[in-house]
């Protein structure tokens, strides 16, 4: 296995930062062992840019699908559409739901920031 996600940074929100090898293992750990072949054949049909990008987008693909086939095919066509859609859905699901609220105080946002990260992280390195 890898390290652990990335430290990279997007206005103090840290950010997923996978691997191939991690891909592979979040498949074959999430999805049964007939699924697997075709989670992969899903994941080819995202049109990615870099493969940073596209890591990224396939271990949040597969975090919302939680192992069902038609569920990561829904966000893999999502993610045709916007990939931040489903990175904000998977990497900061707290912090979506108020990140438009003007009552949104620093605290509170660093703490959803902090708790996002901590349950991305528990989720990604099961």
């Amino acid at each position: 296995m890898s390290g652990p996600v990335g430290t990279g940074k997007t206005m103090k929100q840290k950010t997923a930062n996978a691997t191939d090898t991690d891909v592979e293992r979040i498949i074959l750990r999430d999805f049964s062992k007939s699924d697997s072949k075709t989670a992969k054949l899903i994941l080819s049909n995202y049109k990615a840019g870099g493969a940073k990008e596209k890591n990224r987008v396939y271990v949040s693909a597969l975090k919302l699908s939680a192992g069902d086939v038609d569920l990561l095919e829904k966000y893999v066509q999502r993610a045709n559409v916007d990939y931040r859609d489903i990175i904000a859905l998977s990497e900061y699901p707290n912090y979506t739901k108020y990140m438009l609220d003007d009552e949104f105080s620093g605290k509170k946002k660093a703490k959803l920031i902090d708790d996002d990260w901590r349950q991305f992280q528990e989720w990604f390195l099961k």
